[in-house]
């Protein structure tokens, strides 16, 4: 009998010049089982259900931008694979385009969304997956960073 406890830690940090992107709240995931063994067919994903929210503010009149994530990888395990998705359109005076899909997030900065104006409170959430029987218990560690473009 193996006995599995694996608790995976997302910090959230954020890069912008005079704009500013804000991200309130944070992820943790935490999966325990004793009753599995090696060789039993397990697979796990999962998704965070804490509430998580982005914030757009100092932009320039009528700015348009664009968000890029990126993984920092401090303690982690390659096989697991995170992604993030907003669902939520915010709230304020400005619009925001895509991420309704959850993309994967990697080490390389990648498009998450696009938008108008400033806007508040827009939800975003993440996914976990590639978690099995064969990643070793302990606790795993990424950095998430976000960075604000204006165009």
């Amino acid at each position: 009998m193996r006995s599995a406890i694996i608790l995976f830690l997302l910090t959230l940090s954020v890069w912008a010049s005079a704009q500013e992107i804000r991200i309130q709240g944070s992820a943790d995931f935490s999966f325990t089982n004793s009753e599995l063994e090696a060789g039993d067919d397990f697979s796990l994903s999962a998704e965070s259900t804490e509430k998580i929210n982005l914030d757009i503010k100092k932009l320039s009149k009528d700015a348009y931008w664009t968000v890029q994530v990126q993984k920092n990888d401090i303690n982690w395990d390659n096989q697991v694979k995170i992604y993030v998705r907003r669902t939520s359109n915010g709230n304020g005076k400005g619009n925001v385009w895509g991420g309704w899909n959850y993309i994967q997030i990697n080490n390389l900065n990648s498009t998450f969304i696009t938008g108008y104006e400033k806007l508040n409170n827009i939800d975003i959430q993440y996914k976990l997956e590639g978690i099995d029987v064969t990643l070793e218990a302990g606790t795993y560690y990424a950095d998430i960073v976000y960075t604000l473009y204006e165009n």
